[in-house]
């Protein structure tokens, strides 16, 4: 049985997060030589929430993004 996003829950303290997020960052500085990260493709495929979790199918509803798109929302 897949449960559904409502019945089960991951706790991570906002500390924690920071702490991850801080590693991810260094980490990607380090590999860029810089502060600014290059992507070299713009587009990716975008699965919708309710088949993102479901590891027992395969998605059926992909839609296109772009990094340069989504880049506005951020």
């Amino acid at each position: 049985m897949i449960m559904g996003m409502s019945e089960w829950q991951l706790h991570i303290s906002l500390a924690e997060l920071r702490r991850s997020f801080e590693v991810l960052l260094k980490h990607a500085e380090a590999a860029a030589g810089g502060d600014i990260v290059r992507l070299n493709e713009d587009h990716f495929w975008s699965i919708p929430r309710q088949e993102l979790y479901d590891p027992t199918s395969v998605p059926t509803n992909l839609t296109l993004g772009g990094s340069s798109r989504g880049r506005g929302n951020t």
